[in-house]
């Protein structure tokens, strides 16, 4: 097998591995919004919940998924050009500790007042809801702390290609809410669910620690060494090219919490019934979101060698791949909406009013799936240039339109406004993104994706239509139980498989079948590791 083909193969099983991880990642969240469902339904307690959890998603956002690893990713990346690891080693853990500082004082703050926080974030919460809230933000500031130095952890292990760590402990902290949960009683819904979000950042924590460590063994660096302060015109430096990225958080995160200040203003538990159609999202996501965090340190090596083809060659691929990944599953999941929304949240405290509101916003929120994810994949192509300021100017520019737009939307149309406000401002973005790699000198084959977008499309449309066809058979037959809702569900996916595989040759669309040549590659692996077992044994 030649070097490109061993390399193509190398990221596709990181990204297999990841995307399995990531699967079950999102998979065990939608289990914890399955079980808030059940246990409270649309109450003020998931309300409560929703609010509070803002703190820990920008948390995550800023430590884990943007600010810290792809500021450490690049920067790390050139110190072992350089012959340097260790150096950057310890240029990204004194940044840790300075960060680390500072987050302690932030989460002090909010645990001694938090009750301003809560009355900014949801204006519309009051009594119980507003109660439950306040006493969440206070266990929510802690684990901030946590996804803080999980997030520099991340950063040092994505340069070794440790990918799998995020998901795997996402996972964990998701079971361990759920557990928390199920064993407490059901008017203690918030203590339960602060202790349950504490010890899993704890354990993520714990398992990044864990990690750290075998990779430093394995790439030779010196602990002791590499915790002693680094370089302080590193650190400065590093800090400057963050600054852009934090900005960008803040308007992403700024956009969110106005959704969530027009959504608490509604009636009770329509923040709880927009997050759990938002969580279903995931289903769309994880694929296209594990081939961005895979690529990403391979955009930077190629950007860092200065190979402008090969450079040019990942981000096409990339492009190509989330399209396929993205618009046939979000036209699929829109006409499947209804059984899946009925199987995963129809039981317990969810009454009907509840589960027809998130079928609607679900299928509102399907509308920019597409988008979200060449979002992500643009930024991370922005990032391995060390670029932070065009996303942040795009992003500035989103959370501006949100702004303007979501509070008309939402007293006008509801949430269903504040989902399909969303949708557009997003769709509306792709173009800035696209218009500042240009500026930035990456030039995308646009007539070539624009033809290949309309194939996808195309391909979509074929698989819809025996989809279609299978679902108002299902619809017919009875009425809703989880039985059928599997089958149906088990059905379609199987068919729209062998669609997609029939129809993809007849559309030009090779990434399909790099797609099922990857898998029959896995398999044929997979038989000779357990043939090589037997054989032993």
């Amino acid at each position: 097998m030649s070097a490109p083909a061993t390399k193509a193969h190398s990221i596709a099983s990181a990204a297999a591995l990841l995307t399995f991880l990531a699967m079950l990642s999102p998979l065990a969240g939608v289990v914890l919004e399955m079980v808030l469902a059940w246990r409270y339904g649309g109450s003020g307690t998931v309300d409560a919940y929703r609010t509070a959890y803002l703190l820990i998603g920008f948390g995550n956002q800023l430590f884990i998924a943007y600010l810290l690893p792809h500021i450490v990713v690049p920067m790390i990346t050139d110190f072992r050009s350089r012959g340097e690891e260790e150096q950057g080693w310890r240029v990204a853990i004194t940044t840790g500790h300075l960060l680390g500082g500072i987050g302690i004082f932030f989460a002090l703050g909010i645990c001694i007042y938090p009750t301003p926080v809560a009355e900014f974030l949801a204006p519309g919460l009051t009594g119980g809801a507003l109660s439950e809230a306040i006493t969440l933000l206070r266990f929510f500031s802690v684990a901030l702390v946590l996804a803080l130095w999980s997030g520099v952890i991340t950063g040092i292990l994505y340069v070794h290609r440790v990918f799998a760590l995020s998901p795997l402990s996402q996972m964990l902290t998701n079971i361990l809410v759920i557990a928390a949960v199920l064993a407490s009683a059901k008017n203690r819904g918030s203590l339960a669910l602060g202790i349950g979000v504490v010890f899993g950042f704890g354990a993520m924590f714990a398992l990044h620690v864990f990690y750290l460590y075998r990779v430093a063994a394995k790439a030779g660096i010196r602990m002791s060494l590499a915790l002693r302060p680094g370089r302080w015109r590193d650190i400065g430096k590093l800090l400057l090219t963050g600054v852009p990225l934090l900005v960008m958080l803040a308007a992403t995160q700024f956009g969110t919490i106005i959704a969530n200040r027009e959504l608490s203003r509604l009636s009770i538990g329509t923040l709880a019934r927009f997050g759990f159609a938002w969580k279903l999202m995931a289903l769309v996501n994880f694929a296209p979101a594990s081939l961005a965090t895979v690529i990403f340190p391979a955009f930077s090596e190629a950007q860092a060698h200065e190979r402008s083809a090969e450079f040019s060659r990942l981000i096409d691929k990339a492009v190509r791949m989330t399209l396929l990944l993205t618009v046939p599953i979000s036209m699929v999941l829109y006409l499947l909406r209804g059984p899946l929304v009925r199987l995963l949240f129809g039981r317990g405290a969810m009454d009907e009013m509840g589960l027809q509101e998130t079928m609607f916003l679900f299928g509102l929120a399907l509308l920019q799936g597409p988008v979200a994810n060449l979002t992500l994949l643009f930024q991370k192509v922005f990032f391995s240039l060390g670029n932070t300021r065009a996303p942040a100017i795009v992003s500035v520019l989103i959370a501006l339109g949100l702004f303007a737009l979501m509070p008309w939307a939402a007293t006008i149309y509801g949430a269903g406004g504040v989902a399909l406000t969303y949708a557009v401002v997003y769709w509306v973005s792709i173009a800035g993104l696209i218009g500042a790699l240009y500026l930035a000198g990456v030039k995308l084959r646009n007539a070539e994706l624009a033809g290949y977008s309309l194939a996808v499309l195309a391909l979509s449309a074929g698989v819809l239509a025996p989809v279609w066809l299978i679902h108002q058979g299902f619809s017919a037959w009875g009425n809703p139980a989880p039985p059928k809702e599997i089958l149906e569900l088990t059905v379609c996916a199987i068919l729209a498989g062998g669609v997609i595989k029939i129809l993809a040759p007849l559309f030009r669309i090779s990434e399909a079948e790099d797609l099922f040549e990857y898998m029959r590659w896995q398999l044929s692996r997979g038989a000779r590791q357990l043939k090589g077992v037997q054989v032993r044994t």
